[in-house]
C-alpha cells in the first residue's frame, strides 16, 4: 500500500501560499534594510541583523515556493516486511520492520512502535493533512499488526490453530 500525502494540487496550493509569504517578508526586510542604512543618522545594530533575518526567511520561502529548493515528497507505505514513512516536505523517511516491533500503542492521531530493542519511535497521525487519510493509515497498522500477531494497546492476539470445534 502506498498513500502520496500531498497530491499535486495541494502541493501547488503549500507552494503558492510559501511564494506568497515568502515575497512579503523578503519585501519587508528589504524595505527595514533600505530605511535602517538610509534613513537613519545612527545605525542600530540590532534593528539591521533583525532586518537581514526577515529578508532571509522571506528568500527561503521565495526559493522553496517557485521551486529553486526542492521538497521533499511527502508519503506513506507499508508491506508485510515494514512499514516507511515521511509526513512532512521537509522531514525525515522513517522506517519501521515488523520483525523488530514488538507491540503497538495506538491513540487518537497517535501510532507508537516500541521495539524488542527498548526504543520507542512516534507516528504522529496529526502531521497528515487529510483526517480521513489519516485514519486509513491507521486502520492499516492496526490489521497489519494484528496479522503480524503483535499485541496492540497491551492486548497480545494468538493465532488460533486450524481445527474442527466439538
Amino acid at each position: 500500500m502506498y498513500i502520496n500525502l500531498y497530491p499535486t494540487k495541494e502541493l501547488q496550493r503549500t507552494k503558492q501560499s510559501l511564494l506568497g509569504f515568502g515575497i512579503f517578508l523578503a519585501g519587508g526586510g528589504v524595505y527595514a534594510l533600505v530605511r535602517e542604512v538610509l534613513q537613519r543618522e545612527q545605525l542600530q545594530l540590532s534593528w539591521l541583523l533583525s532586518a537581514c533575518i526577515i529578508m532571509a526567511v522571506g528568500l527561503v520561502l521565495v526559493s522553496l515556493g517557485a521551486g529553486w529548493i526542492q521538497l521533499k515528497e511527502a508519503f506513506f507505505s507499508m508491506n508485510p516486511e515494514r512499514i516507511s514513512y515521511r509526513l512532512t516536505l521537509y522531514g525525515q523517511q522513517r522506517m519501521v520492520n515488523w520483525n523488530a516491533v514488538e507491540s503497538v500503542r495506538i491513540i487518537p492521531n497517535t501510532v507508537i512502535f516500541e521495539f524488542k530493542s527498548g526504543k520507542r519511535l512516534v507516528l504522529r497521525l496529526g502531521l497528515v493533512q487529510d483526517e480521513k487519510v489519516a485514519r486509513h493509515i491507521e486502520a492499516s497498522i492496526r490489521l497489519a499488526a494484528l496479522q503480524q500477531n503483535i499485541s496492540i494497546n497491551g492486548v497480545q492476539v494468538h493465532k488460533q490453530k486450524a481445527g474442527y470445534i466439538a
